[in-house]
């Protein structure tokens, strides 16, 4: 949808513009939603037009007053598309191994599809953690179909591309080469290789010796610290639930979608003491 830089009115500081082009639906007020900002709002990126989050501040029947620093901007939800979720709590840093691996040049992120094969499955929900200072801060990009896959991914790229070093369990083994094969099939830059990683699924798989434990995955490392969750779900058992949204979308099938993840990548940081075990049996046979 171009831009008629001649329509667009603005009045006591609110701007009147219907071909914004959101990245949001099914909106609540203190939701962020994404839009790209046309000149002169905003200046021209690398030949596009800059996507910046702006907060909803009130909903009305078909329109949503937001925020975007000192401007109010007044957006129509038919147009909106992809659902995000953005969130941000106090965070507990205090342990060293945290602090130190987890910097503010970092991220964690988690990803939910329909199955394990990029070329014949679906993505359709992206989880993401980062720090600022003692703040944790959550995003979540949610496909309502198909068809908004390239959406989500290109708005997670956004992000990641803010970032040095990828944080993740078991995502060098699966969410990296599923992302970087859905990046080729939906034609968007592959920007993975330029980042380091630290795959705490792989550090812990070392020295599964010192943990003895029946199984590895995410919820049982949880288990092994003491972390409780309210999602009760894997992945595997939430393809159904995805499906049955798509086809018939509901409240609370979403809430389940977003809870699964949401805890994913909210208990993702908690799991970095676990490093220290490693780190405390080397330097037991590295001691003279």
């Amino acid at each position: 949808m171009k831009t008629n830089h001649k329509e667009r009115k603005q009045k006591e500081g609110v701007l009147f513009q219907r071909d914004l082009q959101p990245q949001r639906m099914n909106l609540t007020e203190g939701d962020v939603v994404y839009v790209y900002k046309p000149a002169p709002l905003g200046e021209r990126e690398d030949g596009r037009e800059k996507r910046v989050p702006v907060r909803i501040l009130k909903l009305y029947r078909n329109h949503a007053l937001c925020k975007i620093g000192t401007l109010t901007l007044i957006l129509h939800t038919e147009d909106f598309q992809m659902i995000t979720w953005h969130e941000e709590l106090t965070f507990d840093f205090s342990d060293p191994v945290s602090n130190e691996v987890f910097t503010e040049n970092c991220i964690f992120f988690d990803i939910e599809t329909t199955g394990f094969s990029p070329a014949r499955t679906d993505l359709y929900l992206i989880g993401c953690a980062t720090r600022r200072g003692s703040l944790l801060c959550i995003d979540q990009f949610f496909s309502e179909n198909a068809a908004d896959q390239k959406n989500v991914l290109s708005a997670f790229l956004e992000l990641l591309s803010g970032y040095d070093t990828i944080l993740t369990f078991n995502g060098i083994g699966f969410d990296i080469p599923y992302l970087k094969a859905k990046c080729k099939t939906l034609h968007l830059s592959d920007p993975f290789d330029a980042h380091s990683y630290i795959d705490l699924y792989k550090e812990v798989s070392r020295f599964k010796f010192l943990f003895a434990l029946t199984s590895y995955k995410q919820k049982s490392i949880e288990l092994f610290l003491g972390i409780d969750r309210i999602d009760a779900y894997s992945g595997g058992e939430l393809i159904e639930v995805y499906k049955e949204y798509v086809r018939h979308p509901a409240k609370d099938s979403l809430a389940l979608l977003k809870q699964h993840n949401y805890e994913d990548v909210l208990y993702m940081p908690k799991l970095l003491p676990v490093l220290s075990y490693p780190k405390l049996w080397e330097q037991a046979f590295s001691l003279q």
